[in-house]
């Protein structure tokens, strides 16, 4: 079981990919803004650093060391990204008609995209990267509403219906029956994508390369279900619904299988995995450590993220978000998850 905003739905494949692989329980992300977050992930530097003059990118080395790297998505914001020209070859297929509800899994945007990633990997050999980046719950709630209907109880009203994913700001507490079918929505999307990530496994242990295959799972940000004043991603506010993101590293020989490391660890770390994995040479400018070995970042002791002039300092136990005017907020870590229990005023020091 995994929780998803305020509902907790049954997820097979990820306590299956837990089961196989190094689990991350401490990932946070460095920005909340996917522009920012995806030259951590492609060229291994912090949201804090600044826009400086041109350096080496993961996409670039590992072209030149003779590494196919192939970017698959259905989002423009990543497709399009600045950086994204120095994949060797790239495919987008997103789509701007309005979404609709599907009547089986593989009808969804999300069963397309990793359907046409199955199709990608077909007779690929080593070396070789495929990055598939699915927009997901920021595209489209269209999972069969049968799925929404299994979260239900027979007491429950109807789940809603809609199909365009909520993106709203509360003027004040979320409504429990709003928030009841929220939660019903976003839980089916959650059950829709986990079954699809199933069959895609299921297809990538038969093909002949996978013996040799590093599988990285994670996320660039959080989806918020009403915490905080928020539902979807229309704030930047940096709280922990939005920061902390899964991150699960699958070997090919399953070393450190069904193993967690607490360790904070952020997008750029993801970058210097990817280097030590194709044996290249780390940039200096590299931010990174790689989760090869978690002795490397055993010594961590605190993420940071920024957005704006909005930032926060997430350590082993404390989670300190800083938004000027407002006064500085404080929760402790990981006992308050949710970050209802603010103690600036008790913890001044």
């Amino acid at each position: 079981m995994g929780p998803y905003g305020n509902t907790w739905v049954d997820s097979p494949t990820l306590n299956r990919l837990a089961s196989e692989s190094l689990l991350f329980e401490t990932a946070i992300a460095d920005t909340v803004r996917l522009d920012t977050v995806y030259r951590s992930y492609w060229q291994g530097v912090h949201a804090v650093a600044p826009q400086t003059a041109p350096q080496p990118t993961l996409l670039q080395d590992a072209k030149l060391a003779g590494i196919d790297m192939v970017l698959l998505t259905d989002a423009d914001h990543v497709a399009q990204h600045p950086l994204a020209v120095d994949f060797s070859a790239g495919t987008n297929l997103a789509r701007s008609d309005a979404p609709t509800a599907a009547h089986a899994l593989d009808e969804t945007r999300s069963g397309q995209l990793f359907a046409a990633a199955i199709d990608e990997l077909v007779g690929r050999s080593s070396p070789y990267c495929l990055w598939l980046h699915a927009d997901a719950m920021n595209s489209a709630w269209d999972a069969p509403y049968a799925m929404r209907e299994a979260l239900a109880d027979d007491d429950d009203p109807p789940p809603p219906t809609m199909v365009i994913p909520p993106n709203y700001q509360l003027d004040g507490e979320l409504d429990p029956d709003e928030l009841l079918g929220l939660s019903q929505a976003y839980g089916a999307e959650v059950a829709a994508l986990d079954r699809i990530l199933d069959a895609f496994l299921d297809a990538i242990a038969g093909f002949p390369n996978t013996a040799d295959t590093l599988l990285v799972v994670t996320s660039p940000r959080g989806f918020a279900l009403g915490e905080h004043g928020n539902v979807g991603a229309c704030g930047d506010k940096l709280f922990g619904e939005i920061l902390q993101v899964p991150l699960l590293v699958r070997f090919p020989d399953h070393r450190m299988a069904s193993q967690r490391c607490a360790s904070l660890v952020q997008p750029s770390d993801v970058c210097a995995t990817l280097y030590d994995w194709f044996g290249l040479e780390t940039p200096e400018a590299m931010w990174g450590t790689s989760l090869l070995d978690t002795s490397n970042i055993s010594s961590k002791r605190c993420a940071v993220a920024v957005t704006g002039e909005e930032s926060a300092l997430r350590t082993p136990i404390w989670h300190l978000r800083s938004a000027p005017p407002e006064p500085a907020m404080l929760f402790a870590k990981p006992d308050d998850r949710w970050e209802v229990n603010e103690v600036a005023d008790r913890c001044a020091d």
